[in-house]
């Protein structure tokens, strides 16, 4: 995401297709060492529940986890050469990076600073 009107697109509009979901925005930035390493490990995440989410709705399966269905992974780099940003940061609080701001119809339900550990946790209680 790389602004306020983005996000309000991708996981606040009530018309949105996402408006139902956990949307997990992942706020990062290029010079941090801790984002860096978990990276990876939430874009591997998001991936694996994106294709979860699609094999549950390209079939009746039960085997498909009923927390992928309902959960949208996001992110938002803080880098200076974006000043846009800067309302995201402002409007989530955002005091630190690596963090994850959980939302759900349109409401901050949570806030995570990210690492490998929560991660895998997290990773852990999606599947």
């Amino acid at each position: 995401l790389e602004s306020m009107a983005d996000c309000e697109s991708a996981a606040l509009d009530p018309r949105g297709e996402n408006f139902d979901k956990v949307t997990i925005l992942r706020f990062h930035a290029p010079w941090c060492k801790v984002c860096q390493t978990t990276s990876v490990a939430y874009e591997r995440l998001a991936a694996k529940m994106d294709k979860a989410a699609a094999a549950s709705s390209s079939s009746s399966s039960a085997s498909a986890s009923a927390s992928a269905r309902g959960v949208r992974f996001a992110s938002a780099n803080l880098t200076p050469k974006n000043p846009r940003v800067g309302e995201l940061k402002e409007w989530f609080e955002v005091e630190g990076v690596p963090m994850g701001v959980f939302l759900h119809r349109g409401e901050v339900i949570g806030k995570v600073t990210l690492n490998r550990g929560n991660l895998s946790e997290l990773k852990n209680r999606l599947e």
